[in-house]
């Protein structure tokens, strides 16, 4: 996940935060945030008057923890927030299909994140894809357009970050965890608890696993943004250089069949997939990784095709949202215009520019637990 203040910007994996500074995003404004429950599109512009403000943009949200055994016994009483452009959060989503947990309900956003309100969520509205009904009461969730609002209804004083994915607790009328690895280790436990063992994900909580999981957070989901945020050529070379070394270990380590750790994939290769399966469409163009293409890195290539064979997997990729999501004009002041001016697609903004509910994702999102 990643939260931008003032000229740094902040990624979350594995529960900790890696800070790394921006390139000039229009202009250096719009950071946004909540402070004290209000929206604020423009950070820079309010006075600071708290010193717990700063460490407050730099922790996850406030959360009441998620209950593993109630995710799995009746997932319905959560409620998944995610956007298909976010690799952070296509986590989550990759998780949902593979262990098998389709009945955990997901509320998608719009993939654009250049306006004043930032995530905004997709339509149309939660409903039972056989009977065509609400399937939630209103009262058990926040009636939101924007997500921050979602934040607020759970904590109407809340000062950080808003930020995607995010679990709710229609139980507890509040956020359970807006960490992605953290929902993920949840979804991924659900798998011995449930009764059906309907899943396609290795066991989990094995130190191999967790170890390689470790290391792709930081040096390749991470590292990726490394680059692509680097303020200056020297930050930008460093990056550079340390992404193109860890794609070159991994290349090294990949089977030729089966996954990362063994003939079922595990977090590992999900958190790989996400990564991989935005690089060549949208990292490499805006995140300046000009001189990689994960095509022409064979191993890792196969393996992106394996994963995408996986049921479910490929109707979680959204190649025209990572282009409205990483190509937006307003996070780039200079570059090679378009036959009609713009650099990719133009930063305009309504119900429109992406039909969410042509996707996949909807045709299981909400299903009544059996």
């Amino acid at each position: 996940m990643l939260f931008q203040h003032a000229d740094a910007c902040i990624l979350f994996t594995n529960g900790r935060p890696f800070e790394v500074r921006l390139r000039p995003y229009n202009g250096g404004k719009n950071m946004r945030g909540m402070i004290n429950g209000k929206w604020h599109t423009e950070l820079d512009a309010v006075p600071v008057t708290s010193g717990d403000l700063a460490n407050a943009f730099a922790t996850p949200a406030a959360r009441i923890g998620i209950d593993p055994e109630r995710l799995a016994r009746n997932p319905t009483s959560y409620r998944l927030y995610a956007a298909l452009a976010c690799p952070f959060a296509h986590r989550t989503l990759l998780a949902r299909s593979l262990a098998g947990l389709e009945a955990l309900p997901v509320q998608l956003m719009y993939p654009w994140l250049g306006g004043p309100d930032g995530w905004i969520l997709r339509k149309p509205p939660m409903v039972d894809v056989v009977s065509g009904r609400n399937t939630f009461d209103r009262r058990d969730f926040p009636d939101a357009r924007f997500l921050w609002e979602v934040y607020r209804a759970s904590d109407p004083a809340y000062t950080g970050r808003v930020s995607v994915p995010l679990l709710w607790d229609l139980e507890a009328h509040a956020i359970a965890s807006a960490e992605s690895r953290e929902i993920v280790d949840a979804i991924v436990a659900t798998q011995a608890l449930r009764r059906d063992k309907s899943t396609l994900l290795g066991s989990a909580g094995d130190p191999e696993h967790e170890t390689l999981a470790d290391w792709i957070g930081d040096h390749i989901n991470v590292g990726v943004y490394r680059v692509g945020f680097s303020a200056t050529q020297a930050e930008y070379n460093e990056a550079h250089d340390a992404l193109h070394n860890s794609l070159d270990t991994l290349e090294g380590r990949v089977r030729a069949t089966g996954f990362l750790t063994g003939a079922l994939p595990s977090v590992a290769d999900l958190m790989l997939f996400a990564t991989a399966v935005r690089f060549d469409v949208a990292y490499h163009g805006a995140f300046l990784l000009l001189d990689m293409l994960w095509r022409n890195l064979p191993m890792l290539e196969a393996h992106r095709q394996r994963m995408l064979e996986l049921p479910g997997v490929a109707d979680s990729v959204a190649y025209e949202d990572y282009r409205v999501h990483y190509f937006d004009d307003a996070a780039f002041n200079v570059r090679h215009a378009g036959p009609d001016g713009h650099f990719i697609v133009p930063r305009t903004f309504g119900e429109t520019i992406a039909t969410g509910a042509s996707h996949p994702i909807f045709q299981t999102e909400v299903r009544a637990a059996s």
